[in-house]
């Protein structure tokens, strides 16, 4: 009886490790992590955010706001093209910056980060929001 319960805590615990392992590695397929870092410059007209996003299979990434809050696609910013594929497909956070122009002023916007990955699925981070300036 007690080889019979030693023999079956292994198995629940090679269970339990193959399991973990398969979650962690379908991770790896996909965003790791993104966060809305913060906003800054703000100005009457436009802003800059800056974000930090992780993981693979990255299409593309950059910022949506709107005046409601809980921003979400399709009011969209993305990052230049000219940012290399390569910075978007790595386990190490990266830090990215967007400007988003053609605001109005003395407005609340509420803006945060997103990442779609190569099969569609959109990731957002965390909402931030912030005030344009006022006319003088």
């Amino acid at each position: 009886m007690k080889k019979l319960l030693i023999i079956l805590g292994a198995l629940s615990l090679l269970f339990v490790t193959t399991a973990v392992t398969t979650m962690n590695s379908s991770k790896g397929n996909n965003v790791v992590s993104i966060k809305t870092d913060k906003v800054t410059d703000i100005t009457m007209t436009s802003v800059k955010c800056f974000f930090t996003i992780a993981g693979n299979n990255m299409a593309k990434a950059g910022v949506c706001l709107n005046l409601t809050g809980n921003p979400t696609l399709p009011s969209k910013i993305d990052i230049p093209l000219s940012v290399p594929t390569i910075l978007l497909n790595s386990a190490k956070p990266k830090q990215f910056n967007v400007g988003v122009k053609g605001l109005t002023w003395n407005t609340t916007y509420y803006i945060r980060a997103y990442v779609k990955n190569n099969d569609g699925t959109i990731v957002y981070g965390n909402e931030l929001s912030f005030k344009t300036l006022p006319k003088p």
